[in-house]
């Protein structure tokens, strides 16, 4: 697609690369059409920390100078796949709500251990086919709440407590964390990442 792109600018007639200008300009210069969505503008300003409330005016003002040779150039210093200045930002997140926790099945076997000891029966086949891979700890404590309350085992809650240290103890494989490359950096406080650019 970019390789062909380049051919569609290096193209297109000089009228035309002026029309798309001019279109890209009105639409910068074009006024909000109700009172939300003139609130969403300057929200998002705010709410980027920069407070460039002109910057659409100056963006319309800047598109008249550029001329086709710039795009080009641009293109082909920046997006162009065979260029050597070529550059990719590739943007991971990480949710600040923690991810729920599994239970693999090592941990698993030790539960059904746990409750062997404390002589609480247990069909071995029953449980495996219920809780397939490594299922949530919240659906882990919720079949065994069940089971433990038919058998009528006492001391339910103590038997259950060990499950969050067999967790930790035996940790599931859909709760690992990937490493980072040396050359990745990590990015802990926005803001002071933002004011980077502005240096």
């Amino acid at each position: 697609f970019l390789s062909h792109m380049r051919g569609v600018l290096e193209a297109m007639p000089d009228a035309e690369f002026e029309e798309q200008k001019k279109g890209l300009e009105r639409k910068r210069r074009e006024e909000a059409k109700n009172l939300g969505e003139e609130a969403n503008r300057y929200w998002t300003h705010i709410d980027s920390g920069y407070l460039d409330f002109y910057r659409r005016n100056e963006d319309a003002d800047y598109i008249q100078n550029i001329k086709k040779a710039d795009v080009i150039s641009l293109f082909s210093e920046y997006l162009d796949p065979s260029s050597s200045k070529r550059a990719k930002l590739s943007v991971h997140l990480r949710s600040q709500k923690p991810r729920p926790k599994h239970v693999s099945e090592a941990a698993m076997n030790a539960f059904v251990a746990h409750l062997a000891e404390a002589g609480v029966p247990v069909d071995d086949v029953k449980w495996r086919e219920e809780l397939e891979g490594e299922p949530a700890v919240s659906d882990f404590t919720k079949y065994w709440t069940g089971v433990l309350a038919e058998r009528a085992a006492e001391n339910v809650n103590e038997l259950l407590d060990a499950v969050d240290g067999l967790v930790q103890r035996f940790p599931a494989t859909l709760d690992a964390e990937g490493t980072l490359r040396a050359d990745v950096k990590l990015v802990e406080d926005l803001k002071a990442f933002k004011q980077d650019f502005n240096s």
